[in-house]
């Protein structure tokens, strides 16, 4: 996984929504760049996120695991949207 920063990214569900039944969620998107979010579609690739910690687990066609988490871009503050629609 890179290091772009999101504002460069797609944003994309980590558990497919229309194969994995995937939440449209705050704690089920993530933002990858153009070759990331193309690999992760490939066969064989896996990715998971910890829903506490932001932590992405990336698996390879050849099992090795890969664990990112992001850095904040500034201090943690409540989110006064809903989590569920209408957004």
């Amino acid at each position: 996984m890179c290091h772009r920063p999101a504002q460069v990214c797609e944003l994309d569900h980590v558990q497919a929504w229309d194969a994995d039944d995937g939440e449209t969620s705050y704690d089920n998107l993530a933002s990858f760049c153009a070759k990331d979010h193309h690999i992760k579609d490939l066969p064989g690739w896996s990715y998971t996120m910890d829903k506490d910690t932001g932590e992405i687990t990336i698996t390879t066609p050849t099992q090795d695991q890969y664990t990112s988490k992001p850095e904040p871009l500034h201090e943690p503050r409540n989110n006064p949207l809903p989590d569920h629609p209408p957004f």
